[in-house]
């Protein structure tokens, strides 16, 4: 990854918002970001805001495009 946002369409299997706290190679992102077509606006997971402020409470899925937000550095496997 670089600084900021990163974008990309996952490739991996679904992850429930929950499952990513022990996922280790996303440790070190700290927000995710989705855009909905159908309510068009952004849904997103910042890691260690409270559960009622999130708004990507479904999680991650194949295929779909996100915006990770890390450090320069980390490598996202995906799964």
């Amino acid at each position: 990854t670089v600084a900021g946002a990163n974008a990309a369409i996952w490739s991996g299997g679904p992850h429930v918002m929950t499952s990513l706290f022990s996922y280790g190679s996303i440790t070190p992102v700290t927000a995710i970001f989705w855009w909905s077509n159908d309510n068009q606006q952004f849904k997103f997971w910042f890691r260690g805001f409270p559960d009622p402020f999130q708004t990507l409470i479904a999680g991650i899925e194949r295929g779909k495009h996100y915006f990770f937000q890390a450090p320069p550095g980390p490598t996202i496997l995906m799964d």
